[in-house]
């Protein structure tokens, strides 16, 4: 096996790769046909989505930079769905996400949580007025999922152009605003792309602090989302912990030597799964082909799994029977 690997090498960027056990519930489609698995997988197309499972701690040090790409897709957009889940620590008006070209009146657009003593509320804080602590929103220090959708197509017509939901919620406090990151040219102007904390103050929320507990992912993809679809999502159940096997970010393999071999204990809890589910973001460096994941039974001859690309495409193959897997290979 270990021969077949190193023809099929090639270089990858890989961003991101899961190994994950879900719960049916998760891929239960929404009232739209979009289940949340399915809107993550979009926006990492075509928005982004920063999945820190596996390490989704954060201190009030840790703040996640975004990529030029993910900075693009933003400016460009006219509107948008950001979603976040995370579960706070802190009593403290913290922020989640941030973008904008400085910290000034109308320059950023913001998701926070206000865990202040009194408060414990989700909090927007947008151009235009978009500023508040949303009522009905429990924050505390457990588990939130929080969708902030706009429709800012006519900046002109505000009208029911916003969206919002919060742990399944299907009321939306202040519906006619249009706030988005095209709502000027000086927040659409965007040099930063914050997850977890800010550099400076927040010019309509003086009192905020980076943020400390853990957030899951941080999503944002080009489109609006209806009330009844942003409340599927954010009340969509999340498998925190025990469903995810592992996790991998931020690889760079350019050799055999950099493939990452997982432990006894990942390898055992794979061979007990009925079913799991494997997520993989990359770039592809070379126009060869080139092995992402394989399990294999090292105790027979060509006997494996193999999740693979060649050129523009991507293949998978079963080879024999895959019993007592002695191996696991990520490239």
């Amino acid at each position: 096996m270990k021969h077949t690997l190193k023809r099929l090498f090639s270089a990858f960027l890989v961003s991101c790769l899961l190994l994950t056990m879900f719960p049916l519930s998760v891929f239960a489609s929404s009232t739209n046909g979009s289940s949340i698995i399915e809107v993550l997988s979009r926006a990492s197309k075509t928005g982004f989505y920063y999945n820190f499972d596996g390490d989704t701690s954060f201190d009030g040090s840790r703040i996640v930079s975004g990529t030029e790409q993910d900075i693009s897709r933003l400016k460009a957009s006219t509107q948008g769905t950001v979603i976040v889940r995370y579960r706070s620590t802190a009593s403290t008006n913290q922020v989640l996400f941030a973008a904008g070209s400085s910290t000034e009146k109308d320059k950023y657009g913001a998701v926070m949580v206000n865990n202040v003593s009194g408060m414990k509320m989700q909090r927007i804080d947008f151009p235009g007025g978009m500023v508040a602590n949303l009522r009905g929103t429990t924050t505390g220090s457990g588990w939130h999922t929080f969708v902030y959708s706009v429709d800012a197509s006519d900046l002109t017509n505000t009208q029911a152009k916003s969206v919002t939901s919060f742990d399944g919620s299907t009321t939306t406090q202040f519906p006619n605003f249009a706030s988005w990151f095209n709502y000027n040219a000086e927040v659409n102007d965007i040099q930063f792309l914050n997850i977890g904390g800010t550099s400076g103050a927040l010019a309509n929320s003086s009192n905020n602090s980076n943020f400390v507990g853990d957030i899951s992912f941080v999503a944002f993809l080009p489109e609006f989302m209806s009330q009844q679809e942003a409340a599927a999502i954010s009340g969509a159940e999340w498998p925190i912990g025990n469903p995810l096997v592992f996790s991998k970010h931020d690889l760079n393999i350019q050799s055999d030597d950099d493939a990452v071999q997982l432990s006894d204990d990942v390898l055992e809890t794979l061979n007990s799964a009925d079913n799991i589910t494997i997520l993989v973001k990359y770039k592809n460096t070379t126009n060869g082909p080139g092995s992402l994941l394989s399990v294999s039974d090292t105790s027979k001859n060509d006997a494996h799994f193999h999740l693979y690309q060649s050129g523009n495409r991507v293949g998978f193959e079963f080879r024999n029977v895959l019993i007592g897997f002695t191996q696991l290979n990520e490239k």
